[in-house]
């Protein structure tokens, strides 16, 4: 009953949508778009404004600031926070040179990205991987409720081997004393 249990309690896990944790790179900034007003202001016709720096993240180390615009990380243009989170996200642990433009003029700082977990959504169709990661991270509860499935057949067994040799003593008990007078 228990393994059955588990074997649904895995399927029904790996149908409705499980997360898994994946690495992410963090760069440690909020930030957001420039509306036309603040192009115009800045001379720029793409870039996101660095709204906060998160303390003692990498960005805070890298010494970029609040009112910083990010023009491009590496080869990569930034017309969006969506864009930089993309291209962040994708590189986990990995130094990164971002191309700023700090009170009027351009700079570009080196960034060693830090590291982590988001959760990522499983679709229909990760379905049978899923489950077999999920089913090979559970198989060793499986083998042991399975060994201890074993152990109680074979204990089972046993005693009804045994009910039978005293259910076979007692018949010839009773007929002894049918032939008795």
């Amino acid at each position: 009953m228990k393994l059955r249990s588990l074997v649904l309690v895995l399927a029904a896990t790996a149908l409705f949508g499980l997360a898994r944790a994946e690495p992410s790179g963090w760069l440690g900034v909020y930030s957001q778009d420039l509306n036309e007003p603040m192009q115009t202001a800045l001379g720029v016709a793409r870039g996101i404004l660095i709204t906060e720096v998160v303390d003692n993240s990498p960005a805070a180390k890298a010494g970029l600031r609040t009112g910083d615009v990010i023009l491009r990380v590496d080869s990569q243009e930034i017309y969006t926070p969506d864009d930089l989170s993309h291209y962040i996200g994708a590189h986990p642990d990995r130094a990164v040179r971002v191309e700023c433009l700090r009170l009027g003029k351009t700079e570009t700082v080196e960034v060693k990205l830090g590291t982590r977990d988001r959760q990522v959504e499983f679709s229909l169709s990760d379905i049978p991987q899923v489950a077999k990661v999920q089913l090979e991270r559970i198989r060793p509860s499986i083998e042991g409720m399975v060994e201890d499935y074993i152990d109680e057949i074979r204990a089972l067994r046993d005693e009804i081997a045994s009910l039978e040799r005293e259910i076979e003593k007692l018949r010839k008990d009773l007929k002894k004393l049918e032939r008795q007078p």
